[in-house]
């Protein structure tokens, strides 16, 4: 990869900070109510990592990657986050959805903690937007 395609930020710069977390409500209340736990495990990973996506037009980090889950694994470990959000994002990337080949019972709290632990990522990314902005941000 040259230099010019690692500074390349045009994922990134899809959307406004504001609109990945929008983004990212939107794709966890589709999930929040599906009844397919591997469906719930990919949305909440992907949601998490679309607010992510709008914490590092904030504050840009390249270590953290370009993928959601790499931001979410990358998240779960920085310590200039709070130790809240990096509990919730170890949480989500740990999250494993039920492997085919077994049955495996799942509770609606499980999924449900899953997407209150998503939620809570996206809380503070948009925290951090309208602290950053002074408010929120026009859309």
């Amino acid at each position: 990869m040259s230099e010019a395609d690692a500074d390349d930020r045009s994922w990134l710069t899809r959307l406004d900070a504001l609109g990945w977390v929008r983004a990212a409500l939107s794709e966890v209340g589709r999930v929040a109510a599906s009844p397919d736990p591997r469906a719930v495990v990919a949305g909440c990973k992907r949601a998490a990592g679309m607010a992510l996506n709008g914490y590092l037009l904030l504050e840009f980090e390249a270590g953290w990657g370009r993928s959601y889950v790499e931001h979410l694994r990358a998240a779960a470990e920085d310590l200039r986050l709070p130790e809240p959000v990096r509990a919730r994002a170890k949480r989500i990337v740990e999250a494993e959805p039920p492997q085919a080949t077994l049955v495996q019972i799942r509770s609606p709290r499980a999924t449900g903690e899953l997407v209150e632990a998503t939620k809570d990522v996206i809380a503070w990314v948009y925290a951090e937007v309208v602290a950053r902005h002074g408010h929120e941000p026009p859309r």
